[in-house]
């Protein structure tokens, strides 16, 4: 992609944020410097990516999985991959070892996975591995790698991105791109398919070609859903952010594109499904370009055929600075109305019929979105030009703070039962984890943007 490409876009974005004066804030002001800082690399290091497989070693928006919990063992297969067999990074000797435990073959409707966060973009954990894409901005270059937690050594597990990584039934499926064009304005001529593998690397695909990207991917009752992610409105197509869903078959391939709704005014950013019902945001997708009608900005639910829809949060136009993250389990709804341009914040529980609600934590500063594990909500705050990691149980007891972090310097992006797993996007880059309290930090991959 060239510079001028890529500059062309930041004007088209920072010219649609200019008519709102509420940029001057901090919250969005910290948005558009990531989107600068992004943009700015991408200029200058486009033509330099290293796709080489030595790092040691997950696209974007917050991936809701479809998660049984793993219970049996499986014996580590050689590595497969797209192509030839390839030896894992060179960092340290990695050396095949016992998956264990391996995975479990009762399927787990219900977007959660007591390893994984439910928003985790790109990163699953399995048993005593963790699953993770090296992060190159071009996504058909790049690989996936996988790293045992007891030794903290990483092993290339496929050669190309698995984004999306779903587990389930004891697969792990994912999206992947053969060839991305360079042209964002021209994303139909990408190559994109879906695939599965096991998570010992045996038995790999086949692949069923996809009409676009995706996002928000879970499996439920025999089909993938999905969230059409097209990095540009383009008003010829008018496909952007429409739920849609495709039959998995048992060989593992996938039928033709379905859609949710036949009422296309319904564009959504986040979904998640529960006990047979479709809990679904209707918003602008974090300031991008939408047709959805500010009155009809919220959260909602209805069947899994898309009947019966109710709406129960309301919120404003994203752009005049609201929008609504949210995920469910044990029984509740819990969500934010993340306000960008001031204080006041707060992260809600509510019974899934709207009926009750309960204030989990308030008087916050949140960023960003939510996630969950394991009892516990994570989520980052900004205090005074301070930005922290923090977690509180689900019932709003015991509130933490992991970690201070820099200003414009982290994201979370991934939370597993044994460390949190964040992207810096300063000039330095890379991916990397760290203990649940905040310490031990290790670089994952030098390459992730």
């Amino acid at each position: 992609m060239s510079v001028i490409l890529l500059k062309s876009i930041l004007l088209r974005f920072l010219q649609a944020y200019s008519d709102f004066p509420e940029a001057r804030h901090m919250k969005r002001f910290r948005f558009l410097s990531i989107l600068i800082i992004a943009i700015t690399l991408a200029g200058c290091g486009t033509e330099t990516v290293n796709n080489s497989a030595t790092a040691p070693g997950g696209t974007t928006g917050a991936t809701v999985q479809a998660t049984a919990r793993p219970t049996d063992g499986y014996e580590t297969q050689s590595i497969q991959t797209e192509g030839q067999t390839q030896s894992a990074p060179t960092s340290g000797n990695t050396s095949a070892s016992t998956l264990e435990p391996a995975v479990s073959s009762e399927p787990t409707p219900v977007a959660f996975e007591a390893q994984n966060g439910i928003n985790n973009e790109n990163i699953i954990q399995l048993g005593n591995y963790i699953y993770y894409v090296s992060g190159e901005r071009e996504r058909d270059q790049g690989v996936t790698y996988r790293m045992d937690v007891r030794t903290g050594k990483p092993e290339q597990f496929n050669d190309v991105q698995m984004l999306n990584m779903v587990y389930h039934d004891g697969w792990i499926y994912y999206i992947y791109y053969e060839r991305e064009h360079e042209d964002p304005y021209h994303e139909e001529d990408d190559e994109i398919y879906f695939s599965r593998i096991k998570p010992d690397g045996s038995q790999k695909g086949p692949r069923s070609e996809m009409p676009h990207q995706v996002r928000n991917v879970f499996i439920y009752d025999g089909y993938v859903y999905a969230i059409s992610d097209m990095f540009i409105y383009n008003r010829e197509y008018d496909d952007r952010n429409i739920p849609v869903r495709f039959k998995l078959y048992s060989d593992g391939t996938l039928g033709e594109r379905e859609t949710i709704f036949n009422d296309r005014s319904i564009r959504t950013s986040r979904m998640a499904v529960y006990e047979g019902w479709l809990y679904y945001t209707m918003d602008n997708d974090d300031g991008m370009v939408s047709s959805v009608e500010r009155e009809d900005y919220g959260l909602y639910k209805c069947r899994i055929n898309g009947a019966d829809i109710q709406k129960l949060v309301n919120a404003e136009d994203y752009l005049k600075g609201q929008y609504v993250t949210f995920f469910i389990a044990d029984g509740w709804l819990y969500y934010s109305i993340n306000n960008l341009d001031a204080n006041g914040d707060a992260i809600y529980k509510m019974s899934l019929d709207g009926s009750q609600k309960i204030t989990v934590y308030d008087n916050c500063n949140l960023l960003y979105g939510l996630n969950y594990m394991d009892g516990c909500i994570y989520f980052e705050t900004e205090n005074n030009g301070r930005y922290e990691y923090c977690r509180i149980l689900a019932n709003g007891e015991d509130f933490e703070k992991l970690a201070n972090i820099s200003s414009l310097e982290h994201d979370v992006i991934g939370v597993t039962a044994d460390c949190l797993i964040y992207n810096n996007i300063t000039v330095k880059g890379g991916l990397y984890k760290m203990d649940l309290n905040g310490g031990n930090v290790v670089e994952l991959s030098a390459a992730y943007y």
